[in-house]
């Protein structure tokens, strides 16, 4: 199940990341590091959410679920470079680059 999440996680940061569009994406030419954002399944109207949720077992990293709330703290994801490499806040991240939400 966790390479599945991860695996679908992957291509919907691929489809934001080559393809941004929105608000301010009308604007943007690009996605850059630091830049925050909301992720929504449209099929569903539901957004990517995360809880700091520690279970007695697994990771112990925090729960990543799907909401309805459109105004929820928690469904804002920062773009970060893979871990382990750094990069300047506002430097364009290219299409195929492997990155991580925090």
């Amino acid at each position: 199940m966790t390479k599945c999440l991860e695996t679908i996680l992957y291509i919907v940061i691929m489809v934001v990341v080559c393809n941004f569009s929105g608000t301010e994406g009308a604007r943007a030419k690009y996605v850059t590091c630091g830049s925050v954002l909301k992720l929504l399944n449209v099929a569903y109207n539901m957004r990517l959410h995360s809880h700091d949720v520690k279970y007695g077992t697994g990771s112990g990293q925090q729960s990543v679920t799907a909401t309805e709330i459109q105004e929820d703290v928690n469904s804002h994801w920062v773009i970060k470079l893979k871990t382990g490499r750094t990069c300047e806040r506002g430097s364009p991240v290219s299409c195929g680059d492997i990155i991580r939400l925090q």
